[in-house]
């Protein structure tokens, strides 16, 4: 990690906008692949990134170099999301899409549809994670459905289901 963090000194000015973000981006994904079930590198390594993106946000003057920063922002932010949904850690994804929401909308809280892109792609990440509430939620249905018609043992199991089923919905609301 600290030679990664140490990257971010050269990158700062010997490279090209496009050449660092390809960089950036490359390694990023280089990352995520390798080192898929090593989560807490993985969030270490992507923290690293964005505390880095937010402090060359202050070393640049031109409006150019701020919105290529916001960019590679937003992209590292959305991988990150996918990260905390493959673990199941709803809440702190559901905090960075309420962030790239808010990145994404006018002062006077309304879309900014010059961003649809990245509107786009914020709603269809959290699009993936409802639909992982949505089919817990049919499950608790069916499975409250199916304690009626059965009795004994195979009622406790299902109730026992049922519990599980309402913590995981629960677990994955929290913020």
């Amino acid at each position: 990690m600290e030679v990664y963090r140490e990257m971010f000194t050269y990158i700062k000015s010997a490279l090209t906008r496009n050449y660092r973000e390809k960089c950036i981006n490359n390694i990023t994904d280089y990352v995520s692949g390798s080192t898929s079930q090593n989560f807490g590198l993985l969030q270490e390594f992507y923290q690293t990134t964005l505390k880095a993106l937010e402090e060359a946000k202050n070393e640049y003057n031109t409006f150019r170099h701020y919105l290529w920063l916001v960019r590679l922002w937003f992209k590292t932010n959305l991988k990150l999301c996918k990260i905390f949904f493959d673990i199941g850690e709803y809440g702190r994804m559901s905090k960075i899409l309420k962030e790239l929401h808010k990145s994404c909308q006018r002062e006077d809280g309304t879309d900014d549809h010059k961003k649809g892109t990245q509107l786009l792609e914020a709603r269809l990440r959290e699009a993936a994670s409802l639909e992982k509430h949505v089919l817990l939620k049919k499950l608790t249905d069916a499975l409250e459905s199916l304690k009626g018609c059965v009795a004994g043992r195979n009622k406790d199991d299902v109730e026992e289901a049922i519990v599980m089923v309402r913590m995981l919905l629960l677990e994955s609301w929290r913020a």
